[in-house]
C-alpha cells in the first residue's frame, strides 16, 4: 500500500479527550431507515438523520430522549445531505432512483410537521443526483452533486458538476467552472458561511505530461463569481497532489476545512485566507476514510471532527474511530460500548458544538447513532 507521504508516518499518535465520549441513542422505534448519510442539527439541541432502508429513503428526528422516524414523501433512494437552518426550517436532498436505470435529484423541506417535495429543474442528462446541502439562512440554501452518470451510478465523460440555489421560493441552477482538461466531474459537499460558498469533489483531467488523472476539485464563491481554487501540494503522495476533495466545512470565521485523498489516506488540509495548507496532520489511525465520501465536520469554536475504524485483531472486526481537533492536536472521542463493532461513518455537530452526532456503520438492522456532549 502506498503511504499519501512519508512526514504522515511520523504524526503522533492521538490522546483520548477526558471526560468525553459517545454514548448509543434509542433507535429501536425505527422500521425503514437502516442507514444514515447525514445528520442536520441546530443549537437548540435538534438533530435529524437522514438516509436510507432496503426500500427508500428515510428521515429520523431526535425527540430529545429517542429516535423517531418521520412521515416523508416515499421514493426508491435515499437521503445524502442534511442541513437545518432552525427548528422549524429543515432540508434534505438525495436521489430518486424510481424512474428505470434514471434517476433525479430530491429535495425535501420540513417545518418541524411536515416534509414537503420542492421542485428542482430539469437537467438534458439521463441521471442527477445530489450529494450534500448547506445554508446561510431560509433564502440561501445551496446543494451540490453531479449530472450526466450512467444506469450503474457510475461517471462516464458527460458528467458535469451540477448546483442548485434555493432563493426563499425555488430552486435555480448555478453554472460553476471546470478546471481546463476536465472529461468529467463531481461534487461532493458543500460548506456555506454568509454570502461565501465553498464546494468540493473531483475532477478527471488530462495533466501537462498527456496523462489522465482524478484531480481534488476546490471551488469558493464570494458572492459574486466562482473561483477554482487549488489544494496544497503533497509531497511524497503520487503525482504530488490530492485526488479528492471528499469533504469540506466552515469553522471559525476565515476558518474552512477539507479532507480529501491523495491516494488511499485520508488527509487534512486547512485554509490560510489566502490558500490551503497541509495538515494537521491525522494520527495514524485516524487516516482510513470510511464511507464512500469519509466524514468531517467543524464548529464555532475551532474544533473539528473526522471519522475512522480500526481493525481489532484479537476480535476479527472492525472498531470506530471518531477524532476531534482542539486547536493544538487531534484527540480521540472514545465510544462507551467498547464492544461496538463497525466504521465510523457520519459525524456532525452544530455550529455551537454543544452535542455532536454520529453514525456508526454496522451489520444492524437500525443504525447505531452516537451522541456526546461538546
Amino acid at each position: 500500500m502506498l503511504l499519501a507521504g512519508v512526514a504522515l508516518a511520523t504524526a503522533p499518535a492521538a490522546q483520548a479527550v477526558p471526560g468525553q465520549e459517545f454514548v448509543t441513542t434509542p433507535t429501536g422505534a425505527l422500521t425503514y431507515l437502516r442507514s444514515v448519510s447525514a445528520f442536520a442539527t441546530t443549537d437548540s439541541g435538534k438533530a435529524w438523520a437522514v438516509g436510507s432502508g432496503p426500500w427508500s429513503a428515510g428521515i429520523a428526528r431526535w425527540d430529545g430522549a429517542a429516535w423517531q422516524e418521520e412521515q416523508t414523501p416515499q421514493f426508491s433512494g435515499g437521503f445524502s445531505g442534511a442541513v437545518a437552518v432552525n427548528d422549524t426550517n429543515v432540508w434534505a436532498v438525495g436521489t430518486n432512483y424510481d424512474a428505470g436505470n434514471g434517476g433525479r435529484p430530491v429535495a425535501l423541506h420540513g417545518d418541524g410537521t411536515t416534509w414537503t417535495q420542492t421542485a428542482i429543474p430539469e437537467v438534458p442528462e439521463k441521471i442527477a443526483r445530489l450529494n450534500d446541502v448547506a445554508a446561510s439562512g431560509a433564502g440561501d440554501v445551496w446543494a451540490v452533486g453531479s449530472a450526466g452518470i450512467d444506469g450503474s451510478q457510475q461517471p462516464n465523460p458527460d458528467s458535469r458538476p451540477f448546483v442548485v440555489r434555493w432563493n426563499g421560493s425555488a430552486w435555480q441552477e448555478v453554472a460553476v467552472p471546470v478546471p481546463a482538461g476536465t472529461r468529467y466531474s463531481a461534487l461532493s459537499s458543500v460548506a456555506v458561511r454568509g454570502q461565501e460558498v465553498w464546494v468540493s469533489g473531483y475532477a478527471y483531467v488530462r495533466l501537462a505530461d498527456g496523462q489522465e488523472r482524478y484531480r481534488a476539485l476546490v471551488e469558493r464563491f464570494d458572492g459574486t463569481q466562482w473561483t477554482i481554487v487549488p489544494t496544497a501540494p503533497e509531497p511524497g503522495a503520487p503525482e504530488d497532489f490530492l485526488r479528492f476533495a471528499n469533504r469540506i466545512a466552515v469553522g471559525a470565521p476565515g476558518e474552512v476545512w477539507l479532507a480529501g485523498q491523495a491516494d488511499i489516506d485520508q488527509l487534512i488540509q486547512r485554509w490560510t485566507g489566502s490558500a490551503f495548507e497541509r495538515g494537521p496532520e491525522l494520527p495514524v489511525d485516524l487516516r482510513t476514510p470510511t464511507g464512500r465520501l469519509g466524514s468531517l465536520s467543524a464548529d464555532d469554536n475551532g474544533k473539528a471532527w473526522v471519522t475512522s475504524a480500526k481493525y481489532d485483531s484479537g476480535a476479527g472486526v472492525s472498531r470506530p474511530l471518531f477524532g476531534v481537533w482542539d486547536g493544538t492536536g487531534w484527540n480521540d472521542v472514545p465510544v462507551a460500548d467498547q464492544s461496538l463493532a463497525g466504521n465510523g461513518g457520519v459525524v456532525a455537530t452544530s455550529r455551537s458544538g454543544g452535542v455532536i452526532w454520529a453514525y456508526v456503520q454496522t451489520n444492524a438492522s437500525t443504525p447505531v447513532i452516537l451522541r456526546a456532549e461538546g
